[in-house]
């Protein structure tokens, strides 16, 4: 819950001020980066209601390769899809195929394929 304390409007929406508790560690590591924690959380919030945004979590190494490409092609998220849905058309596949050995495995007693 979170108590009201003013309205700020900005060129985008009117915004709520609201009191937040977050972890001395999390309030570090955002200092840290020079992240503006109000910025970060609102385009959070709106990645998480969106009805057309995902949310990946990834590894080091593929953060460190998509910031890269981003970087030096400018493309937009947008750009990504038809790849996207490539990868997982693959990524589908590879669980098609893994779950009918397992069937094939599961049931070579039977007889059954």
């Amino acid at each position: 819950m979170y108590q009201r304390m003013a309205n700020v409007t900005n060129k985008d929406r009117e915004l709520k001020r609201i009191s937040l508790f977050i972890g001395e560690d999390q309030y570090d590591e955002i200092a840290a980066r020079g992240l503006n924690l109000s910025w970060l959380l609102r385009d959070l919030i709106d990645d998480y209601l969106s009805e057309k945004k995902i949310v990946l979590e990834v590894g080091d190494e593929s953060l460190a390769l998509y910031q890269k490409i981003v970087g030096a092609t400018g493309a937009p998220d947008a750009e990504f899809e038809p790849f996207f849905r490539e990868s997982l058309r693959a990524f589908l596949r590879s669980k098609i195929e893994s779950m009918q050995q397992l069937e094939k495995a599961a049931f070579k007693k039977d007889g059954k394929k």
